[in-house]
């Protein structure tokens, strides 16, 4: 069963694509860290009101011109509509007042997972792990810009959380 979804999910196309991505063959991660760079800097100017939402695009080629090794390729102009790096996107355009929304919201959810002692029970330590990896992963990429991949990340985060919570008062019940 699992040879044939590995084979129907052409599996050896992304352990290509991983192993270039480990040896940087395509100097892919090397362009990230560089664009991460150069969104630090724009950080600097939009870190208190924000740029807004989906400004990303639009606004960093101002800060991409400063370094030439993500300003153009093979004599033509890269585009980049985000980071490649959500730990950095996202305060850049939601600024200090939407980012104190988003840690205390998350905050929120981290003490009552904390509070209810969601180690206790291995797979909402589990789907907590796979969160923190998740965000450690958006250092490198953008994978909360996917709606799909949002949307999970929070329900899972509540979800667990809750369901936590509902132990704990069935265990004290």
């Amino acid at each position: 069963f699992l040879k044939t979804g590995l084979e129907a999910l052409h599996s050896h196309e992304a352990w290509t694509r991983l192993s270039s991505g480990i040896t940087n063959e395509d100097n892919s991660i090397t362009t990230r860290q560089i664009a991460t760079r150069a969104s630090l800097d724009m950080l600097k100017d939009y870190w208190g009101k924000g740029a807004g939402a989906g400004s990303y695009q639009f606004l960093f080629p101002t800060y991409q011109q400063h370094y030439p090794e993500i300003w153009a390729e093979n004599g033509r102009r890269m585009f980049w509509e985000h980071a490649h790096n959500d730990l950095v996107e996202f305060p850049i355009e939601l600024g200090l007042p939407g980012m104190l929304l988003v840690l205390a919201a998350a905050g929120y959810w981290a003490l009552l997972l904390c509070k209810n002692y969601f180690w206790g029970n291995p797979l909402s330590v589990c789907v907590v792990f796979g969160a923190l990896l998740l965000i450690a992963y958006a250092w490198w990429d953008f994978p909360f810009q996917n709606p799909a991949i949002l949307i999970l990340w929070c329900s899972l985060g509540v979800t667990t959380a809750m369901w936590t919570l509902f132990e704990e008062l069935n265990i004290k019940g």
